[in-house]
């Protein structure tokens, strides 16, 4: 009972709108993981761990049922995210209460640290999943991770596993892991309200719309509708500079078509259309691309990257994604599933 509890609150922290369940939802599994008898062994350990780490991704791995719509690969991909994603889980709180036992360690001393690490090392490889990290689930409440600035992400992970921990020593009867809750919420909320204090003072200002066309996904992949999303990206254009906007941002990916660089010919590092539009309505635009470096039609890299289009024109800086979200923006373990899944049509493409 307490390991589906965790992983109802652990789940659930990444959408509910309370701040509760992202400071309590380890307690249970603590509770349970400390019920167990010293001579079980680690497997023993190990299944309630991961049963609650199942039911958390299975809730917060959800959102990849959408794209079910544009492929039935993701039904394959959603239990394979929940079943590797939780084993970490599993795997992070059952060596935690190893270590526990054997070391005769508080919870504050092993958990927090290890939770940290078993995110930080998932982040590399083909995988490089980030999506399940802890400090999404505070990312609504700005007080609260207003930190991240001395700390990093990473830090904010390692705070609220570390406030879950105290707060199970203080069930248990610890008055002085209760006072460092209090001392370590407060920092945190002091720290985050003094924010707007620390900044520099301001030398102008500038108007700035965020042009958010909201293309679905099917029409976003039909290469027949890319004059028709271009079209929507103008006329929202249009009515931002009208309404005084100085800078258009748009999204990741929004002009429609990939930029072919040849890299021997300077004159194709254009994005023409936005070229006219900025120079048309005399603002800068921001712009997610599709581009494409080619050396030859053999030799290429494709970039998710980010441009900047002046009145004057596209501007030679440039910066893309350092990593690639896998499966949707690339196919990790190309080797194993390329022949598989690749160049494949209609319900089963990806």
């Amino acid at each position: 009972m307490l390991p589906t509890v965790a992983g109802l609150l652990l789940g659930g922290s990444y959408y509910l709108p309370w701040l509760l369940p992202n400071l309590i939802a380890l307690i249970p599994l603590m509770m349970r993981l400390d019920e167990s008898p010293a001579e079980d062994r680690f497997w023993k350990r190990l299944r309630p761990a991961w049963w609650a780490g199942i039911l958390a991704q299975a809730i917060g791995c959800s959102f990849t049922l959408a794209l079910s719509r544009f492929s039935l690969w993701a039904i394959f991909l959603y239990p394979a995210l929940v079943i590797l994603l939780g084993l970490k889980v599993g795997l992070i709180a059952s060596i935690a209460a190893s270590i526990r036992r054997r070391l005769n360690l508080p919870w504050v001393a092993v958990l927090p640290p290890l939770w940290v690490a078993g995110d930080y090392l998932l982040s590399f490889g083909d995988l490089r999943l980030t999506a399940d990290h802890l400090y999404h689930g505070m990312a609504s409440y700005p007080l609260w991770i207003q930190a991240a600035d001395l700390i990093g992400p990473y830090g904010i992970t390692l705070v609220v596993v570390a406030i879950q921990a105290l707060l199970y020593a203080g069930v248990r009867g610890s008055r002085t892991s209760l006072v460092a809750v209090v001392l370590l919420i407060a920092a945190l909320l002091g720290y985050g309200w003094t924010a707007p204090g620390r900044l520099a003072e301001p030398v102008g200002s500038l108007r700035v719309a965020i042009v958010q066309p909201d293309v679905r996904m099917l029409i976003k992949w039909d290469e027949d509708a890319n004059q028709q999303q271009w079209e929507k990206l103008e006329r929202l254009s249009h009515e931002a500079v009208a309404a005084g906007a100085e800078v258009l941002v748009w999204p990741e990916t929004s002009y429609p078509w990939p930029m072919y660089h040849w890299v021997e010919r300077p004159e194709t590092y254009r994005l023409a259309p936005v070229e006219r539009l900025a120079a048309d309505l005399d603002v800068t635009i921001v712009t997610g691309v599709e581009y494409v470096r080619v050396r030859s039609r053999e030799d290429y890299d494709l970039f998710n990257a980010v441009m900047v289009v002046t009145p004057e024109g596209l501007q030679p800086e440039w910066t893309a994604k350092r990593y690639l979200v896998p499966f949707t923006e690339k196919l990790p373990f190309r080797r194993i599933f390329g022949g598989l899944i690749e160049n494949r049509d209609g319900i089963w493409r990806w």
